[in-house]
Formats: C-alpha cells, sequence, structure tokens
C-alpha cells in the first residue's frame, strides 16, 4: 500500500565543520535559505563522511525508486525508459558512495 511521508526536498547537500573537523553537515534550501537537515560526528572508524553521503543522498534514492517503480508498472515502457531510469539509478549510487568535495545547494 503506498506510504506518503514529508521530508525536506532535496537535493541535500554535505559541509564539513571546518572550524573544528569534527562534524559533518547534511543541508538543504528552504525557502531558499540554506538550513541544517542533520549533523554527523566524526568518529574513530571513519565512517562519518561515508553515512553523510548515503543519508544526503536519501532523497535522490526516493525519487529513482519511485521513477523505476512507475516505469515497471508502465506497459507502455520501453528499452529507452529502462535505459533512463538505469542512468538515474546509477548516478544516484554514486551520490550515495563516490566521496566528492562540498557542494553548495
Amino acid at each position: 500500500f503506498p506510504v506518503t511521508i514529508q521530508l525536506t526536498q532535496g537535493p541535500w547537500s554535505i559541509e564539513l565543520d571546518h572550524a573544528s573537523n569534527t562534524s559533518e553537515f547534511i543541508r538543504a534550501r528552504i525557502d531558499g535559505e540554506m538550513h541544517d537537515i542533520a549533523s554527523l560526528l566524526c568518529d574513530e572508524t571513519g565512517n562519518a563522511s561515508a553515512n553523510a553521503r548515503l543519508i544526503a543522498a536519501a532523497p535522490d534514492m526516493l525519487d529513482a525508486l519511485h521513477e523505476a517503480l512507475a516505469m515497471l508498472n508502465d506497459p507502455d515502457a520501453d528499452t529507452a525508459d529502462a535505459w533512463r531510469v538505469q542512468s538515474r539509478i546509477e548516478s544516484v549510487i554514486d551520490k550515495a558512495t563516490i566521496a566528492q568535495h562540498s557542494e553548495a545547494v
């Protein structure tokens, strides 16, 4: 059954707290202004940056999943639709898994 959720619209970006180098912030533009969505503390495991990338990609992942599901349920979908959805999914996976420099939204 369909579930409707409310979340802060993406895209979300990652910013390192340059003053302390101990936190990664997930940020989004809301009504034209940047706001923090989440903060991850850097720890000895070194996973904070990877976790931040995964969280920041969440809105894009949700959109890509909706797009893929719509295509799979469309009896008129063709190979071009499948390639477009595949490209979108690959792009979202890259955003979630490849280290990138902080980007402004």
